[in-house]
């Protein structure tokens, strides 16, 4: 009687089960709606994260580049700043010997006494090309008279030192150098700001797949659309290197 009375209650909860399978398969158009969307809004945020981990990884690779070239250009800078000094050094030395050379040729223009054949044998035994050249020009404008001649002949323009020349153009291109290398960096600072947008994208597509209702998930998926449509476009106007 029991083990009837068993089987019954058994065969009628089987009974029970498989109805209520049944019924929990028949999905109402309420529930079918609400998964669509769930489907929906995983696809969105799977694409989004898609898109986002692509834009991450190129705007690094970029920094990465536009860093190393920025050293690059600073190591190229501090070089010929130091073959500039170098230049300088030597222009200054040369400058000075020329300096000491037309003392001692002053003493024998002011003396009244000494020949102007001496002077030429002067300035044939000691004047630099240089030199020379500076105090024909500046002798022939008869300084002794000529109140508008200058005071040396190292102020005219016919005295130019060849390391001098070299050592303003070692510092015009170590300038040049320095300013392409600020420019590099703000270029890798610019792609480094774009990394970290493209992660806040991912961060908004990742949280958006952990909420339960739908409207939590689509704000957070519109706020990182629109972010990263607005930094895709700000990368749309940056230099690739």
């Amino acid at each position: 009687m029991r083990s009837r009375l068993f089987g019954i209650k058994v065969k009628g909860r089987g009974k029970r089960i498989g109805r209520e399978t049944h019924m929990d398969k028949e999905e109402t158009p309420d529930k079918q709606g609400e998964r669509e969307k769930s489907e929906w809004l995983e696809v969105c945020s799977a694409i989004l994260m898609s898109f986002a981990v692509i834009a991450t990884a190129w705007c690094s690779y970029q920094a990465a580049r536009w860093n190393s070239r920025a050293s690059v250009a600073f190591a190229k800078s501090n070089s010929s700043r130091s073959f500039a000094v170098v230049s300088a050094d030597e222009a200054d030395r040369k400058m000075i010997l020329d300096v000491d050379t037309f003392l001692d040729f002053v003493e024998l223009y002011d003396n009244p006494s000494i020949a102007r054949e001496a002077l030429e044998s002067f300035k044939d035994h000691y004047f630099t090309d240089r030199l020379r050249r500076a105090v024909d020009a500046w002798t022939a404008l008869d300084p002794r008279n000529n109140p508008d001649a200058p005071r040396n002949p190292f102020e005219l323009p016919d005295y130019v030192v060849d390391s001098d020349i070299q050592a303003r153009a070692y510092f015009n291109l170590a300038d040049g150098h320095s300013t392409e290398a600020r420019d590099y960096i703000r270029q890798s600072n610019d792609y480094t700001l774009l990394t970290v947008l493209f992660a806040v994208v991912l961060f908004f597509a990742g949280v958006s797949s952990k909420y339960k209702r739908h409207a939590p998930a689509a704000i957070n998926l519109i706020i990182g659309s629109l972010i990263f449509y607005v930094s895709l476009l700000a990368l749309s106007f940056q230099s690739v290197y």
